[in-house]
């Protein structure tokens, strides 16, 4: 357990400032924080296995609890088995970038420092699922044809919403 907590904290400590809203820097500075939560940290955390060792923040009686409930989170368990989980990751992850990406949204987080804070989460868990989803491919639930199929699925996504907002003809984000 040691060799865990020397392995995860300096990358929270790198990390962690992806996560804390509190410094407001330009558009692309903000998208490349975006990038970095959703295709470097949350790779990192589907790659480490970090959901089973999470449980250790809490107490004995809660682990028991919070093991039960993340033990049906896609990934992670039973939860895990079903043909249908790695397109529902995708579609989780899909969702929650287009709808903290609409111009409404977006600026109210800007305006919320706790409803920014929350958004940058959702990124990295949505984004963590969906990865580890992809790189448990080729056992009953998802081939490896599949999974290039999702992952390039979701990365015209990523591709078709920078082409809307480079492309707007008006800035769609007024504090930028």
């Amino acid at each position: 357990m040691c060799v865990v907590g020397v392995r995860v904290q300096p990358w929270v400590f790198a990390c962690g400032s992806l996560l804390v809203a509190g410094v407001r820097p330009n558009v692309s500075g903000h998208m490349l924080r975006t990038l970095c939560l959703m295709f470097v940290a949350a790779l990192l955390l589907a790659i480490s296995n970090a959901h089973f060792f999470a449980v250790f923040v809490f107490t004995k009686a809660w682990r028991r609890h919070v093991g039960r409930w993340m033990g049906w989170l896609p990934g992670a368990g039973a939860g895990s088995s079903h043909r249908a989980g790695p397109w529902l990751a995708a579609l989780a992850f899909t969702v929650g970038l287009w709808l903290w990406h609409a111009p409404v949204l977006y600026e109210a987080a800007l305006a919320n420092s706790t409803l920014h804070t929350f958004e940058h989460p959702t990124f990295l868990l949505t984004a963590a699922v969906f990865w580890r989803m992809v790189i448990t491919a080729g056992n009953r639930r998802l081939n490896l044809g599949s999974a290039i199929v999702l992952v390039t699925l979701v990365g015209l996504q990523g591709n078709l919403m920078a082409a809307l907002i480079t492309l707007a003809p008006a800035p769609l984000y007024a504090s930028y």
